[in-house]
């Protein structure tokens, strides 16, 4: 048998090559498309915040637009990285400037750190002016402070502080609760309009949800106003929301202790739903409306954490979730990271008009969550795979051409 000449040797050579790299490139392909699904359920954290969202309600018989945008918005930071953070998106795309004003300060900002398992959302404001139908100021509110957390203990915090629970409303004062205001339709630039009773619903809202299958906190401030509106003989000409504004919008959703399995979802919704609904129940015999309840968002409408405070808040210290960043208070500490463990790592929130924020702790079998020493599946990686495997597939198939051409 002849032996092969040197060139029909680096011709099998490249061939065998190439087909090594393709049959490589085909594996880490398939790979990561096996690796997707992995990445989204591996990575359960995230982070959002909002200086400001408005809601107007369309109201035709008087010529009232429809109207709903975010201000100052931020979303969740790298986590892949050992710190990150995001600032506030302030370029206004929604357009909500165009209906109101926030003063003074501005912060809305969401930050990672890996050392020591910190995913925080936090805002910070001065004060607010809502324009409403051409009606300059028609609603103010003061100051806002608010922050939610994932702490390194794996539990959650959330908390809203500042003189958010105070307003006015076409001059008239506002507080924590349900306010009656009654307005004239001048008063309203409504010329169908010649009385009005308006119902101004406050709420200071701080949840935080800590069981071994869910953790997660949210914080904000919610005005919502409606009215019923009348014409010259009596007739009522509209009766139904006008507009809602929340401030200082934060959330969190942290790493659980245990992913939650499809029987033990099926039971925790079981029974969060009836706590939910006597926790529903308990805030409808509050002063708090039906309707107010609908418009305002919630972390989860299975979960009993869902809690708001229509009791004023104190003045007093309140933490703050970095000494260095501005405030409208003229006294804001720092909070603890380790706070002073609960005897159960259940579902809590806050609903009280203290201005003391406990830190929730989760339950004492679980890991401290550091953000390290663990093996993740991430985007970044699946893409990495991805791009190696079409790398090998391409390289392999320039080879096989190579040595095709080699061999003609």
């Amino acid at each position: 048998m002849l032996a092969p000449v040197e060139g029909e040797t680096v011709t099998i050579k490249l061939k065998g090559l190439g087909q090594v790299a393709v049959a490589v490139g085909v594996i880490g392909v398939v790979s990561s498309m096996l690796l997707v699904p992995m990445s989204a359920a591996a990575e359960t954290r995230s982070a959002s915040s909002a200086l400001a969202e408005l809601d107007v309600t369309a109201i035709p018989a008087v010529g009232v637009d429809a109207f709903s945008g975010s201000y100052g918005t931020a979303g969740t930071p790298d986590l892949s990285k050992s710190a990150d953070s995001v600032d506030g998106d302030f370029s206004d795309p929604d357009g909500v400037l165009d209906h109101m004003a926030v003063n003074g300060t501005q912060v809305s900002a969401t930050s990672w750190e890996s050392t020591t398992g910190q995913l925080t959302a936090r805002t910070n404001a001065t004060g607010f002016e809502v324009n409403y139908n051409g009606v300059d100021d028609f609603m103010t509110s003061g100051s806002i402070d608010s922050y939610a957390r994932c702490l390194n203990n794996g539990g959650a915090l959330a908390y809203a502080r500042g003189d958010g629970s105070l307003a006015y409303v076409l001059g008239k004062p506002v507080s924590a609760g349900a306010n009656t205001i009654e307005a004239t339709g001048a008063q309203l630039n409504m010329s169908a309009v010649d009385t009005a009773t308006l119902t101004v619903t406050v709420k200071r809202v701080e949840n935080a949800v800590n069981t071994p299958t869910e953790v997660s906190a949210e914080a904000f401030f919610e005005i919502i106003v409606e009215g019923q509106l009348r014409d010259s003989a009596g007739d009522v000409i509209y009766d139904g929301p006008m507009l809602t504004l929340i401030e200082g919008h934060v959330k969190v959703t942290c790493k659980p202790q245990q992913e939650p399995t499809p029987s033990s979802s099926s039971a925790t919704s079981s029974s969060s739903s009836s706590s939910a609904t006597s926790s529903s129940s308990s805030s409808n015999s509050s002063s708090s409306s039906s309707s107010s309840s609908s418009s305002s968002p919630s972390t989860s409408s299975s979960s009993s954490s869902t809690s708001t405070s229509e009791s004023p808040s104190s003045t007093s210290e309140s933490p703050s979730p970095s000494s260095s960043s501005a405030s409208p208070s003229s006294t804001t500490g720092s909070p603890s990271t380790s706070g002073s463990p609960s005897s159960s790592g259940s579902t809590s929130a806050s609903s009280s008009a203290s201005d003391d924020t406990t830190e929730p702790v989760a339950p004492t079998t679980a890991a401290a969550d550091d953000g390290r020493g663990t093996l993740s599946v991430t985007g970044n990686s699946v893409l990495g795979v991805l791009v190696a495997g079409l790398s090998a597939v391409a390289l392999g198939a320039f080879l096989l051409i190579v040595a095709k051409r080699r061999s003609a």
